[in-house]
């Protein structure tokens, strides 16, 4: 009997109106107790095999440490001891950010509503909502100068790794003047062709004889020749696809995904949010509400799958193809 093929499991592109980030009301803690869920589109071990990414944490121009992220899908800085970054600092929250692979090992952060705030760059983030990072990137808590630590986005991705082709290639030898002035002459050369080859074209649309007047002397195959040397035909341009184009397709796709994610979220918490008027007003705004995310799950599914599924085209072209 065949071994029949692994059933492939898709549940993770299927939208969820759980948040990421919940509150968890326990004893006589006012606050309650933060958690963090990790979306189904998450990041598992098993998709980070590949993965050369760290931080590498500084403070005041000292390196604490380099953290490698490779043995989960997610890490969580904040002040608590179970936390996977412990910063003990008046401007930490007991969970303040956290770093978030999807399952294409793009890296991103989210603030968890953090006190003080988290700056990408010195740029604010907004709380609640996934962003990108790259390698490079410094992360610090709350506004400039709040805090001596940064923690910073090192390694390698696939878009490091063609920036250094890149910087390779820019770091080769260049010609020597002896080539320069041959490469020179070849330009010479083919602008004087192309010259030839325009006064030929318009000589023989000058010399074009009118209908009715062709040289009957001419034998059938030569008249063809005689009356189409004039039709010049469209080149047929062709798109040729390289590494480049494929990594900026992805980026592209990439973003729109996050920014698909968050538009999702943000519905789904305007909906599931009691509304403060009167009980009955409540329970029918939020039946109203709920029913429009219905409406709305339905066209955010299938614009997420059109993205992903090129996103997973793109992927897979970039492993295949020898660019």
């Amino acid at each position: 009997m065949d071994d029949e093929a692994p059933v492939k499991d898709d549940s993770w592109r299927e939208l969820s109106l759980s948040l990421p980030l919940s509150i968890k009301k326990k004893g006589t803690d006012p606050k309650g107790t933060l958690l963090y869920t990790p979306p189904s589109w998450g990041a598992s071990v098993s998709h980070l095999s590949d993965i050369d990414v760290y931080v590498e944490v500084i403070s005041n121009g000292v390196v604490l440490g380099n953290v490698k992220l490779s043995d989960k899908g997610y890490y969580i800085l904040g002040s608590q001891d179970d936390c996977d970054f412990v910063y003990k600092n008046p401007q930490v929250s007991r969970k303040h950010f956290v770093l978030q692979f999807n399952r294409f090992s793009n890296l991103l952060i989210y603030d968890l509503n953090s006190k003080c705030g988290t700056t990408v760059n010195h740029m604010r983030l907004e709380p609640e909502k996934y962003y990108t990072l790259n390698i490079g990137d410094q992360i610090r808590i709350g506004k400039r100068g709040f805090s001596s630590r940064v923690y910073i986005i090192s390694g390698k991705s696939i878009f490091s790794r063609e920036e250094d082709s890149e910087s390779d290639d820019s770091k080769e030898e260049k010609p020597t003047e002896k080539r320069g002035a041959a490469y020179r002459d070849i330009e010479q050369i083919q602008k004087f062709r192309k010259r030839q080859i325009d006064l030929e074209e318009k000589t023989v649309v000058r010399d074009k004889p009118d209908v009715g007047s062709y040289d009957t002397r001419l034998d059938v195959d030569e008249w063809d020749d005689y009356f189409d040397a004039a039709i010049k035909k469209p080149e047929k341009k062709t798109t040729v696809l390289n590494k480049s184009n494929v990594l900026d397709n992805i980026r592209k796709l990439q973003q729109q995904e996050l920014d698909l994610l968050n538009r999702w979220y943000i519905s789904v918490k305007d909906a599931l949010t009691p509304a403060e008027f009167g009980e009955g007003i409540d329970s029918e705004l939020q039946d109203v509400k709920r029913r429009e995310l219905d409406k709305d799950k339905t066209k955010f599914q299938k614009q997420l799958d059109g993205i992903r599924d090129d996103l997973e085209y793109y992927h897979k072209l970039l492993r295949v193809a020898s660019f």
